[in-house]
């Protein structure tokens, strides 16, 4: 079942015995429960001598009253429904009980299929005795030819009716008769059925063997590529690690200015595209909640008795109206431009970096462009963010198939609101000293965080798999300090916020080089290491 039809079912069902509302009865805040329900809650509290309540298993709004209007409305939409699908399942039984009937010609007509009785040569079709005498009759069918019942394997010629097609006319390209071939094809290149299919067989045999070899050919040379590509993308691997190596150092005398800048970009692009996915994750729910509710309303229209209409209808129209007020709405700063007034001019000192690059890189596809080195970065932070938003999708639409395939009533796991999350925190710096290092991270604006985590794993060499992984919960500090560390090594640190929802998205991979632990250093975030 799709979104809507399962919102649908949940709208139609007790939120007490998850059964459907046959029998409904309208609460004052518009929801609805089942009678059966209402008297057993009447019965509990009756016998336990407290305080006669009713809370609706919906929104928890309480009222004192006992006696409420039914709502017959919601079951007769469930009868309507039902007798629907029930029709739409019956017909594709009879659809496939006539395809598995091999036995017996069927009616060309009539539904289900009848045995046929007579086939008309005219009409070209096949005729059970209703369908003959009902359809069949009058003047205008005399004159046309009636035979005994015909498979629509065994096809009659249209010139000569007591005559099948034995023969096939390559030069009209369509199926004969014996007498066709004497008085129409005498010219023609004709040939019987079972030869001219032997014919074209052979041909096609050849056909598919000429093109069995070129596919093979070519699967040939897509492995070459393949391998070839594989090697320029682990030669590669190890040429960006040795730039990583080296551009460290170079970025540790812009540490300040650079982290200040990368730091307030990436707050600003990262605020405005989180929260516009979240904002659109959100309409989502509410968008889908609407429509099966609309397509409810619709079913409602149609209800012919008016006493049910409009004792049902108030209800409904008040659930609408929540609905539409709990629609989101975008607000200004989810349409302005967070980047209308930033500036980025360094032509002047890039001109001057390429100019030391040339004197100390020996790269020939880089000796006058960075455009090779930077479109490579782009490219790749492009893939991965691609690939990271694609995942969040992917998992929250599961979050959402699974609570909508809960049954109505099911409170036993509380739907993932992603919006309540909190935002992924930013690794700007790190220390490291002997053999203690200490990072650094900001959180977004506006987050309400209780604690941190964070997860360190070491990695050898570009080559090497990735060494054990360390897990430190329930950090109440921006800061994170261990003494864990070898030399000549690499580490991978990353931090996640947690919530009283739970917790949020992890950082992107923050690297540390342990290969000098004897001085202080101080290394932001290289560029090339995002």
């Amino acid at each position: 079942m799709d979104k809507v039809s399962l919102t649908i079912a949940s709208h139609l069902s007790c939120m007490l015995c998850s059964q459907p509302l046959y029998h409904a009865v309208s609460l004052p805040c518009g929801h609805s429960i089942c009678r059966l329900c209402l008297e057993a809650a009447k019965k509990t509290a009756a016998g336990e001598n407290i305080h006669p309540e009713v809370t609706c298993p919906t929104c928890q709004e309480p009222t004192e009253h006992w006696h409420f209007p039914t709502n017959p409305l919601l079951g007769h939409i469930i009868c309507h429904l039902k007798e629907r699908r029930k029709a739409a399942e019956q017909m594709k039984k009879c659809w496939e009980g006539n395809r598995r009937a091999g036995d017996k010609v069927p009616c060309g007509l009539c539904k289900p299929k009848n045995k046929a009785c007579k086939f008309c040569r005219t009409c070209e079709f096949n005729y059970c005795k209703k369908c003959l005498k009902n359809y069949h009759q009058g003047p205008d069918f005399e004159a046309h030819i009636l035979s005994t019942p015909l498979p629509e394997t065994l096809r009659s010629c249209t010139n000569h009716w007591e005559e099948s097609l034995t023969h096939f006319c390559f030069s009209d390209h369509t199926g004969v008769c014996g007498s066709c071939v004497q008085q129409d094809h005498e010219d023609h290149h004709v040939a019987t059925l079972d030869d001219a299919c032997l014919s074209r067989k052979r041909s096609l045999h050849a056909t598919l063997q000429h093109a069995k070899h070129v596919l093979a050919e070519c699967m040939n040379e897509v492995r070459a590529v393949k391998d070839r590509s594989s090697d320029v993308s682990k030669r590669g691997e190890e040429f960006k690690q040795r730039l990583r190596d080296g551009f460290t150092a170079l970025h540790t005398s812009l540490l300040d200015q650079e982290e200040l800048l990368l730091t307030q970009f990436d707050n600003v692009v990262r605020n405005a595209q989180t929260e516009g996915s979240y904002f659109i994750k959100l309409a989502e729910v509410h968008l889908n909640s609407l429509d099966s509710f609309l397509m409810i309303l619709e079913e409602a229209l149609q209800e012919p008795d008016e006493i049910v209409f409009l004792q049902g209808i108030d209800s409904l129209m008040q659930l609408l109206a929540k609905a539409v007020d709990n629609l989101p709405k975008s607000g200004h700063n989810l349409q302005d431009d967070p980047l209308r007034n930033v500036e980025l001019d360094f032509q002047g000192l890039l001109g001057k970096v390429q100019g030391l690059l040339k004197e100390h890189l020996n790269c020939g596809m880089t000796a006058d462009s960075r455009s090779s080195v930077e479109v490579d970065h782009v490219e790749t932070e492009a893939q991965e963010d691609k690939r990271e938003s694609e995942e969040e999708i992917e998992a929250a639409e599961e979050d959402n198939e699974e609570l909508f395939s809960l049954p109505a009533g099911d409170t036993g796991r509380e739907p993932q609101d992603l919006s309540l999350l909190p935002r992924a925190p930013i690794i700007y710096q790190h220390n490291v000293k002997g053999f203690k290092v200490e990072i650094f991270w900001m959180m977004p604006m506006g987050e309400d965080v209780e604690s941190f985590d964070v997860q360190l794993r070491e990695v050898l060499n570009a080559e090497a798999s990735d060494g054990e992984q360390v897990l430190v919960e329930n950090l109440k500090t921006c800061c994170f300090e261990t003494e864990i560390l070898t030399q000549n090594s690499q580490y991978s640190f990353r931090v996640r916020s947690v919530n009283k929802y739970g917790p949020g998205r992890w950082s992107e991979p923050y690297w540390v080089n342990t290969k000098n632990l004897d001085s202080e250093i101080t290394v932001a975030d290289p560029i090339l290491d995002m």
